[in-house]
């Protein structure tokens, strides 16, 4: 975007549903790369995006999440995905 023109600063970002870290299970190969965000066997997939967009300079008031313990697209499945019958 800054290709383009766009200053990070002037840059509005909305991480959409996506998994929780409840339900993201991952193997110890994570700790290695994800040191911030991993615990207990389970990665914070919101935390490192946030990390990883306050890297590149957009401010963090100008980052809206959601609440992924009602929009979490593993355990609210039911909300993101439709199952056609038989």
């Amino acid at each position: 975007m800054e290709m383009f023109g766009a200053k990070p600063e002037n840059i509005v970002v909305v991480i959409a549903p996506h998994i929780c870290d409840k339900c993201y299970r991952v193997g110890e190969p994570f700790r290695e790369y994800f040191p911030d965000n991993y615990r207990d066997g389970n990665m914070n997939l919101q935390n490192e995006i946030m990390r990883r967009l306050i890297a590149q300079k957009i401010i963090e008031r100008n980052i809206d999440t959601i609440d992924l313990n009602r929009f979490c697209t593993c355990h609210n499945n039911d909300l993101f995905f439709f199952l056609s019958p038989g």
